[in-house]
C-alpha cells in the first residue's frame, strides 16, 4: 500500500491505512454530492466506474447488481461507514460479478441475515481493501462474512466482533477461492458445530498471509465440534505470518479444527494461549491427509482433555524448525505431532505476554536474546535477509524493519510505532505515561508505554515493578 502513515518509504507501517484518492477524480459518481445514496450511484453506473463515498454513516443495504465497478471510501475505513439497520445483509455480490468488482475503505455493521450478515457472495467475485466487517449476525452461517462458489482477495480486512448461530462467527467460506493478505479475525463468536473465527468447508483454497485469529470463540454444540478460531474440511489451507491467539471453544481444536482437509500448512505461525475443552487447544488434525509445520510456535495452549499442544488423529502431521512445549510430545497420548529436524522446546521470550491478560493486548514480537531468533529453517530467510526466527512475525514475507531502530535508544521502531513514540527521535529515558517507568523500561517489563496500568489493576506500572510484582497480572 501507500506509505502515508509513517515517516519515511522505508519504514515499518501499517497496510491499508491510507485513504483512497477518488475524491478528486471528475468522472467518478460521488455521493452524497451526485447521488444521495449510494445505492442510487450503484444503479446508475457502468462497468469500470468509480462510486465516490464521501466520509459519514449511510443506513443501507447495498447490491452490486452485478455490475463490476469500484466502491470508494473517501476518507477510510474508519470514516465511512454503512449501516444495514438489521434489515439484512449490508452488503451483496451474487450476480455473477467478477474480481474487477472492488470496495475500498468502508465499514460494514449493522447487518442481520440468515447467511453472511455484513457481506455475502454467491456464485460471484470481490476484491476488498482497507474493509472493516464489525458487529453483524447470522442467524445460520457467516456472522461477519459468506461466500460460497466464489472467488475473493482481501487486503487489510478486519472481522470483528460478528456473530454466527451455527458456524463461521466471523467468516464462511464454502467452494471458494480466498487470496487474504493483512488484516484480523477478532473477537468473533458462533454457537454451533464449527469456527469461532473462521470455516472453510468443501473444496476451499485458502491462502492467509499477515492475518491474526484473536479472542475468537465456538460455543460447541457437540463434544466433537470444534474450531475456536479456525475449522477447515475437506480444503487446503496455508497461514503464513499469522498469530493464532486466545481463541477458545467447548469441543476440540481451540486454535484450528482441520478435519478430512486435502491439505492443511502453517508456516511462520504463532498458535498461543488457546484453549479447548476435548484435546488439541492449540491445532486439531482429525482424519486430514497431513500437513506441515515450519517455524511455528505452539505455546501455552491448554486443553482439559487428550493432548494439549496437538491433537493428530491421523498421525502423520510434520513438524520442523518449531518451538513445541511439552505437551506436543505427550507419552500418554499417541496422537502427537510427527517431529522432523530442528525442534527447540524454549521459553519465546515474547515481548508482551501473560496468561492473565487479555490476548488482544499481546505482543508476540520477540526479544533480544530470544531462543527462537535466527533458528528456524535455513532455506527460511527473513527479510533482512538472515536465517528465519521461529513465529509469526518472521520470514520473508513478514515486516522485518519493526526490529529497526533508526533512532539509535534501543527501542524496536515497530514498538514504538504501535505505541504511539516517534520512532526518529531518541526517547527511551522518556517516561511517556508518567507511571515511574521510562520507555525503555516499559519494553523490558512488556507493559505499555502510554498507559500506566497495564493490567488495569489499579496499581501503575512503576509500582508493580518497584514492589516485584508483575505488572501484566491482574
Amino acid at each position: 500500500g501507500d506509505d502515508c502513515d509513517d515517516l519515511d518509504a522505508a519504514s515499518y507501517e501499517a497496510v491499508g491505512s491510507c485513504a483512497p484518492s477518488c475524491a478528486s477524480d471528475a468522472l467518478a459518481l460521488h455521493v452524497p454530492a451526485d447521488y444521495p445514496t449510494i445505492q442510487d450511484a450503484i444503479n446508475e453506473a457502468a462497468i469500470g466506474d468509480t462510486v465516490c463515498v464521501a466520509a459519514g454513516t449511510y443506513f443501507e443495504n447495498l447490491n452490486f447488481g452485478g455490475k463490476d465497478i469500484a466502491i470508494t471510501g473517501s476518507a477510510g475505513s474508519a470514516a465511512t461507514i454503512v449501516n444495514g439497520g438489521g434489515l439484512g445483509s449490508v452488503l451483496t455480490a451474487e450476480s455473477g460479478e467478477t474480481m474487477a468488482a472492488t470496495i475500498e475503505g468502508f465499514t460494514f455493521t449493522g447487518g442481520a441475515a440468515a447467511n453472511g450478515g455484513g457481506i455475502y457472495v454467491d456464485g460471484s467475485g470481490l476484491t476488498l481493501i482497507d474493509v472493516v466487517v464489525g458487529e453483524n449476525t447470522a442467524t445460520t452461517n457467516g456472522g461477519g462474512l459468506y461466500a460460497i462458489e466464489a472467488e475473493l482477495s482481501l487486503t487489510a480486512v478486519d472481522v470483528t466482533d460478528n456473530f454466527a448461530g451455527s458456524g463461521g462467527g466471523g467468516a464462511w467460506f464454502q467452494a471458494a477461492e480466498v487470496g487474504w493478505v493483512g488484516g484480523l479475525v477478532g473477537a468473533n463468536q458462533a454457537d454451533g458445530n464449527y469456527g469461532g473465527g473462521l470455516v472453510l468447508y468443501s473444496a476451499c483454497f485458502g491462502n492467509l498471509s499477515g492475518v491474526d485469529i484473536v479472542d475468537n470463540h465456538l460455543d460447541a454444540a457437540t463434544a466433537s465440534s470444534g474450531g475456536g478460531g479456525v475449522y477447515s474440511s475437506l480444503s487446503d489451507l496455508h497461514l503464513t505470518n499469522a498469530g493464532v491467539i486466545g481463541n477458545s471453544t467447548s469441543g476440540r481444536g481451540g486454535g484450528w479444527y482441520s478435519y478430512s482437509d486435502l491439505a492443511g500448512n502453517a508456516t511462520n505461525a504463532s498458535f498461543v494461549g488457546n484453549e479447548a475443552l476435548n484435546g488439541g487447544a492449540g491445532f486439531v488434525y482429525a482424519m486430514a491427509s497431513g500437513g506441515t509445520l515450519v517455524n511455528v510456535v505452539l505455546h501455552s495452549d491448554y486443553a482439559s482433555s487428550d493432548v494439549d499442544g496437538f491433537f493428530d488423529y491421523s498421525e502423520t502431521t510434520v513438524a520442523t524448525y518449531s518451538d513445541l512445549d511439552e505437551s506436543c510430545r505427550s507419552s500418554d497420548n499417541n496422537h502427537v505431532l510427527t517431529e522432523g529436524a530442528g525442534n527447540v522446546v524454549v521459553d519465546p521470550a515474547f515481548i508482551t505476554y501473560s496468561a492473565t491478560l487479555d490476548p488482544s493486548r499481546w505482543d508476540l514480537h520477540l526479544r533480544l536474546g530470544s531462543g527462537l531468533i535466527d533458528v528456524g529453517d535455513p532455506s527460511v530467510v527473513d527479510g533482512d535477509g538472515s536465517r528465519s526466527d521461529i513465529g509469526a512475525y518472521a520470514g520473508a514475507a513478514a515486516d522485518s524493519i519493526w526490529y529497526g531502530d533508526r533512532d539509535g535508544d534501543g527501542l524496536f521502531d515497530g514498538w514504538e510505532l504501535d505505541h504511539g513514540l516517534d520512532p526518529t527521535t531518541p526517547d527511551s529515558a522518556t517516561d511517556a505515561d508518567g507511571d515511574g517507568l521510562t520507555n525503555a523500561a516499559e519494553l523490558e517489563a512488556g507493559t505499555y508505554p502510554e498507559e500506566s496500568d497495564t493490567d488495569g489493576d489499579g496499581t501503575s506500572d512503576g509500582d508493580e515493578v518497584a514492589a516485584g510484582e508483575d505488572p501484566l497480572a491482574p
